[in-house]
């Protein structure tokens, strides 16, 4: 039995990494069910959100089946609003989960992520909905730290991806992506 029924973890995911990866492995193994909010669905092609939805959730997917992860995955995508760090954007998360969260048509008991700062007027009207922080510290990551490795033909930047099956089939579609965005933008 988990500790929680149905969990959340929301992110840009520009692209995955071990970091983000720490935090849906916590979720999976504290939640029957896990809502991944995969945000700014409608940006791709720009620097700051070089791929589409569709990609990060399957990068998602592939991880979630390569550590296989026992615990049932939702993806969602989440639009911009515009409104930033606001209990505005806090209230079409809970209606995007309760839309999301089929049969069950709950909010979840507990929020992952990798900041206690991260997003603390999100919930600010869901008092009963925990947050876990999940630590990060021991991986000094970000997704921009991946994309400027790229566009600085640094090699390493595959290192701080988590390790999924099919990752090195993917590698040329990341680092084109990545490329075509920076000179598009």
């Amino acid at each position: 039995m988990k500790k929680y029924t149905l969990g959340l973890v929301v992110g840009r995911f520009q692209p995955l990494h071990k970091g983000h990866a720490e935090i849906l492995k916590k979720a999976a193994e504290e939640c029957a069910w896990v809502i991944v909010g995969i945000g700014s669905a409608q940006e791709y092609n720009t620097k700051r959100n070089p791929f589409d939805y569709y990609f990060r959730e399957h990068l998602i997917e592939t991880f979630w089946k390569s550590e296989d992860l026992h615990a049932m995955l939702i993806c969602m995508p989440l639009v911009d609003l515009g409104v930033g760090d606001s209990p505005i954007w806090g209230k079409y998360l809970m209606n995007m989960c309760l839309y999301y969260s089929h049969s069950m048509h709950s909010l979840p008991e507990v929020y992952y992520t990798g900041s206690e700062q991260d997003r603390n007027n999100w919930l600010k009207d869901y008092p009963d909905i925990k947050v876990e922080v999940v630590n990060r510290q021991d991986i000094p990551i970000s997704s921009t730290i991946i994309r400027e490795k790229v566009l600085n033909n640094d090699p390493t930047w595959i290192n701080l991806m988590p390790y999924m099956m099919g990752l090195n089939s993917e590698k040329a579609r990341i680092e084109q992506t990545i490329k075509e965005a920076y000179k598009n933008d």
